[in-house]
């Protein structure tokens, strides 16, 4: 892509393929290219900040790894395995059961704000895991 290409981006995109670029180039042998522009980026810190907290920080610590497990149906998840699910619904809520925490997104067309939503609830539903000692969430498709 074009610097002017990138220019039309929105920061995270243009954060997300330098990042692609840096990778490439790791990955093509010319790791001095690809530590020099990691250089430069760093002196080019994006104008917006993440907001979460530290204990969503905490999520994306390697010792706090997530797995995801897509699953089609809900009778994929084992009978009596606790689990966190995430899953498309009518209205958002959070149903706590014996076996775990269901988070339930509305993903109706008046719901402008439903992929927002869908994202937090996975990321809370990953902080959920990790305080019950789970080593993945199942997110319905």
């Amino acid at each position: 892509m074009s610097d002017n290409d990138l220019s039309k981006l929105s920061r995270e995109t243009e954060l997300a393929m330098k990042i692609v670029s840096m990778l490439e180039k790791e990955r093509s042998g010319s790791r001095e290219a690809a530590i020099e522009e990691s250089t430069e980026a760093e002196g080019n810190q994006p104008d917006f900040e993440p907001n979460l907290s530290k204990s969503a920080t905490a999520v994306f610590e390697p010792q706090h790894l997530i797995g995801v497990r897509l699953i089609s149906r809900r009778d994929e998840i084992p009978v009596l395995e606790k689990h966190v699910l995430v899953m498309w619904g009518l209205s958002t809520y959070r149903f706590e059961h014996p076996l775990g925490v269901t988070f339930v997104v509305d993903n109706s067309r008046s719901n402008a704000a439903q992929d927002k939503q869908h994202r937090d609830a996975q990321l809370a539903a990953m902080q959920l895991a990790v305080a019950k000692g789970l080593q993945f969430i199942y997110v319905l498709r």
